[in-house]
């Protein structure tokens, strides 16, 4: 999944307020990047996607958590207003075709 692929997706999923917010921690993370040393582009998708998941239901990332339970982890005992993290980078592992271990732990 590229950037443009990621943020198209998220416009469309997320709320106008909660994908302003995206966009912001986008930019921010670009600009963090570039003053350490680490991959802009990788960077920006992990932005991107870490609150793809964060107005679904609690119902549905439960059940994201539970039907991933390996890649998951203990998840499930963690607070649900984390929940979404986990879930987004399962979704990008699972059905966004996103491949790269740094950037799906820094979604996560």
């Amino acid at each position: 999944m590229t950037c443009s692929e990621a943020e198209k997706m998220v416009k469309k999923a997320l709320s106008k307020k909660r994908f302003t917010h995206t966009v912001n921690v986008r930019d921010k993370a670009v600009e963090l990047a570039a003053l350490y040393g680490a991959s802009e582009e990788k960077a920006a998708l992990a932005a991107l996607l870490h609150d793809a998941a964060k107005e679904l239901p609690k119902e549905e990332l439960l059940q994201i958590l539970r039907e991933n339970a390996i890649i998951a982890g203990d998840a499930e005992n963690s607070p649900p207003p984390v929940w979404h993290g986990v879930c987004a980078a399962i979704l990008a592992q699972t059905r966004w075709g996103v491949e790269d271990r740094e950037v799906l732990d820094a979604i996560r």
